[in-house]
């Protein structure tokens, strides 16, 4: 789960040490009542300065053992490009947080190569516009490192001007490494189980994409491995009992 500490601080002046207490007493009921677990990515918005995302960055250290595991970036991109905030990101990872920087969302390929290049990315948000750049596509293809990409919120940004015309089928026949994702639920109007409906019906996705992504989305988490290796084997056993269950009807 990604969200702005940043903003929530000039928004109601909600000290961050307080922010994450009420994030974690969710996620500890969730965890108990719902068996559902999430890490946190703290997310710097590109309009702030540089001075502030270090400030982000030094929180994110703080919450290390509490729930975070990454820095992102976010927000507008142009004018903003992924090296405004090289000093943050390189004390995040210093200190052993994951990469994950927004780019090629609404700017071309040079914002991609800066996340890659300055903040030394291990996933990209979005990446759509990687497709421009062929030499991008093989760099991405061949170092694996994964797209999260969100097909609604692409067409609500205007990204694309529908979902039948998303790049989504031509990123996975480049074969990159991508993930399905609703970026911000309340603003899009979606869920992840939305993306993966509209993903069937609209490129005529099978079981077998379907599942593709889902193991795509899990190989590039960042939980440990011993846990990735208990859920694929969960998951697993859930396709072929979704399949056989299919067949019955």
């Amino acid at each position: 789960m990604t969200y702005t500490p940043y903003s929530q601080y000039l928004a109601s002046g909600l000290a961050f040490v307080d922010q994450l207490a009420a994030i974690n007493r969710a996620r500890e009921w969730a965890a108990k009542e719902l068996n559902v677990h999430m890490g946190l990515v703290l997310d710097i918005s590109r309009q702030i300065t540089p001075d502030e995302g270090l400030v982000t960055a030094e929180w994110a250290v703080q919450g290390m053992g509490e729930g975070v595991v990454a820095l992102g970036l976010g927000g507008p991109e142009v004018g903003n490009p992924p090296e405004k905030f090289v000093e943050a990101f390189d004390l995040a990872r210093s200190a052993g947080l994951h990469s994950v920087p927004h780019a090629g969302e609404t700017v071309g390929p040079e914002s991609i190569w800066g996340a890659l290049g300055a903040l030394k990315a291990e996933r990209i948000g979005h990446g759509v516009n990687c497709l421009q750049d062929s030499v991008l596509v093989k760099e991405l293809r061949q170092r694996q490192i994964a797209l999260e990409v969100c097909p609604t919120s692409n067409v609500c940004l205007k990204i694309v001007p529908g979902l039948a015309s998303h790049p989504l089928p031509r990123l996975l026949s480049e074969g990159l490494l991508v993930s399905l994702n609703s970026d911000d639920p309340p603003m899009f109007n979606t869920t992840l189980t939305d993306e993966y409906l509209k993903a069937a019906e609209v490129f005529h996705f099978d079981v077998e994409a379907i599942e593709k992504l889902v193991f795509n989305a899990l190989k590039v988490s960042f939980l440990p491995l011993e846990q990735k290796t208990a859920l694929e084997k969960h998951f697993r056993a859930e396709f072929l009992w979704l399949t056989a269950e299919h067949l019955r009807y």
